[in-house]
């Protein structure tokens, strides 16, 4: 996007902008209203601000200076502050657009900058219902079919590419397919931050290996942790191919319990299924859904921190279940588990029995059934979900699949979980 003062975004400094404004009366001065520039007074409408947000992202991004009077002079900024553009931004534009803000002082005076990025999945609709694009110097809602086509198909594209970056490629069947291999379930989050580019690769050089380690221990022995390109995967727990006569066999590729984290904070993970190869019923132990899950979380966590949720603007997810052969999932519990634990899961697993009869899988789906679910600050509003990082990083993590077959769930209360649904 065009710089200002010949600056970039994060080189900008206050006197740019006191030169900038000096400048204003030149023939070479950029200081006019124009497809990529909006000035506004601190008395500027949130409806107003809003429709302006609207109409640079859903066209080439552009720059809105808050504090400058209709004569181009200062007049300073009051009753706008970083929060309050933040928050009517998120609370009004659907998807979240990406923006930044940015206080300086010039003559004494706080002047507000905003930079909006072109949106990558127009269009972009305001609370009231309205698109809006950027055309000279003003802001028009959108009405002819040809330029919502547009919009449309850059959607599409960038749909695509999200494509190819989180879905992960099915498991090849075959001859050498495990015998014991019964269903897997993946997981892909496509997100956007406001991060630089330079500081995503910084974070991945910086990181604490040895405390990653650590919290992967604390699932289970058997771990990996591999640097590929600009990605990092994590292996955790040891999924075993077996053949019909017991014998161990070697494992196609992706047959692992496995996440990739890439630096833009997307995420592929991967949770494979097995049967017991001497159970009758083709049973399945499904106790280790929730662990790597868990696992995975604690290290997207660790690695972007608490400062992840100002860093956040939306994700894209989806959740899918691939069965390859039916089974009966169960929740394996050793002597080493909590016996009230043990008991309850217990009860759940036969009073399910009683109620609903066998729980037997036998196909998979994919959530959302087309393309990918638009996660953003809007879902936190609608379900009151309090937004910090923490909160933010279970969402996007979260697995519908977790408690696979069974109606309820072992490991929440039902009066708490009545009680939730009824808020």
């Amino acid at each position: 996007m065009i710089g200002i003062n010949g600056k970039t975004w994060d080189e900008l400094i206050a006197s740019d902008l006191q030169a900038l404004f000096e400048r204003k009366t030149e023939e070479d001065s950029i200081f006019d209203e124009s497809i990529f520039f909006e000035f506004k007074s601190d008395q500027e409408p949130k409806s107003k601000l809003v429709k302006e947000i609207c109409a640079f992202t859903n066209t080439f991004g552009g720059y809105i200076f808050l504090g400058i009077n209709d004569d181009h002079s200062i007049g300073g900024c009051e009753y706008w502050n970083e929060q309050r553009i933040h928050s009517t931004v998120f609370d009004s534009i659907t998807p979240a657009p990406q923006i930044d803000v940015k206080r300086f002082i010039i003559q004494d005076r706080t002047v507000l900058i905003i930079k909006v990025e072109e949106g990558a999945v127009p269009p972009y609709i305001t609370n009231e219902g309205k698109i809006y694009c950027r055309l000279s110097s003003g802001s028009f809602p959108i009405k002819d079919a040809t330029h919502m086509a547009r919009l449309i198909e850059k959607r599409r594209d960038t749909m695509h590419m999200i494509s190819d970056k989180i879905d992960l490629n099915p498991i090849e069947i075959g001859r050498e397919t495990p015998t014991n291999l019964c269903a897997y379930i993946d997981v892909g989050i496509a997100t956007t931050l406001t991060a630089s580019t330079d500081s995503q690769y910084e974070r991945f050089d910086h990181l604490n290996y040895e405390i990653i380690a650590s919290i992967l221990k604390k699932f289970s022995s058997n771990f990996g942790i591999s640097r590929i390109g600009s990605s990092l995967v994590f292996t955790l727990g040891n999924m075993t191919g077996k053949r019909d006569d017991g014998t161990t066999q070697i494992l196609g590729a992706g047959i692992q319990f496995f996440m990739e984290l890439m630096i833009d904070g997307s995420v592929k993970y991967r949770i494979p299924l097995s049967y017991d190869v001497d159970s009758k019923k083709n049973s399945c132990n499904i106790t280790g859904i929730s662990t790597i899950v868990s696992a995975f979380t604690d290290i997207y966590e660790h690695i972007f921190g608490k400062d992840f949720a100002e860093l956040f603007v939306y994700a894209y997810k989806y959740q899918r279940l691939t069965v390859l052969k039916q089974f009966r999932p169960y929740y394996y519990l050793g002597e080493q588990n909590d016996p009230e634990i043990v008991k309850k899961i217990r009860t759940v697993e036969t009073l399910h029995q009683e109620k609903y009869g066998d729980n037997l899988i036998v196909e998979g789906n994919r959530i959302p059934p087309d393309k990918y679910g638009l996660i953003d600050r809007h879902l936190f509003n609608k379900f009151k979900i309090p937004y910090n990082s923490h909160e933010l990083i279970a969402v996007l993590f979260s697995n519908a699949y977790g408690n696979l077959g069974f109606i309820e769930n072992p490991f929440v209360d039902n009066d708490e979980e009545q009680v939730e649904r009824e808020e």
